[in-house]
């Protein structure tokens, strides 16, 4: 549906050029191959060094459709398609936080960037998206001065505010990178599931980033929801679900 929509919008306005760079991975390709792929993505887009203010903007602004979806389940938190005339990146709102979702996005598209439709769904192209978003996001030589060998756990928190991404994804960034040890990081990990910081870490970012270019499209277009049921075959109310739910809902502040 998503598909469909973007690509009726896109015959009404001119949505972003596609523009993301192929550096395919295979099963045997390495962490350290992973980080070298993701410091070349960042570089083919022209990413200054430092943390990424708003990962799913980058996406849109780079031409992958987002949009937010009710997946109905914990252990999905994002998926993508790769069309080729434009590929889409599926958010759950199910657990819409701001650091996990700036990790979901990076996610996505490191199998864009990466991996085949033959690859998906296997182990080694999961644990290599991980490690993209991981690289991608927090790249090397950017924050290993910053992580800490222990869980200092107002650092780590300071260090989430200023990266944009979770105290989870941080530890694991400390542990690949060698700067905690494993010991120091199972502990902190098992500190973080007696807190029920799993699911509910310190230090929330506030809302998670709205996707912006569907709604943007349809509005600059001039284009209703019943012509686009109309045009695309799909029911309103699922159009209209699919855009509410792409879309930032907090009400504007006029000053």
């Amino acid at each position: 549906m998503v598909h469909d929509l973007a690509d009726h919008l896109g015959r009404a306005v001119r949505l972003p050029d596609i523009d993301i760079p192929r550096l395919p991975a295979g099963p045997e390709d390495n962490v350290d191959t992973v980080e070298e792929l993701a410091a070349m993505a960042r570089a083919a887009w022209g990413i200054q060094p430092g943390p990424i203010p708003g990962v799913v903007g980058l996406l849109e602004r780079h031409g992958i459709v987002c949009a937010r979806y009710h997946t109905g389940t914990h252990t999905v938190d994002a998926f993508s398609v790769p069309y080729t005339d434009r590929p889409i990146v599926i958010l759950g709102d199910d657990k819409a936080k701001r650091d996990r979702e700036c990790f979901s996005g990076a996610h996505e598209l490191g199998h864009l960037v990466m991996h085949t439709l033959e690859q998906a769904g296997s182990k080694s192209a999961e644990d290599q998206a991980n490690a993209f978003a991981a690289a991608f996001l927090m790249p090397a030589d950017d924050i290993r001065a910053e992580l800490p060998s222990s869980a200092a756990w107002n650092q780590l928190v300071a260090l989430k505010r200023r990266w944009g991404t979770s105290i989870g994804a941080l530890l694991r960034r400390s542990k690949t990178l060698g700067i905690m040890s494993d010991g120091t990081y199972q502990q902190a990990y098992r500190y973080m599931g007696t807190r029920g910081w799993r699911v509910n870490e310190p230090g929330d970012l506030g809302a998670a980033e709205a996707p912006q270019l569907l709604c943007q499209a349809s509005r600059q277009a001039g284009i209703s929801i019943p012509s686009l049921s109309e045009t695309t075959g799909w029911p309103e109310t699922w159009i209209e679900g699919i855009l509410r739910a792409s879309s930032d809902q907090r009400p504007k502040l006029q000053l």
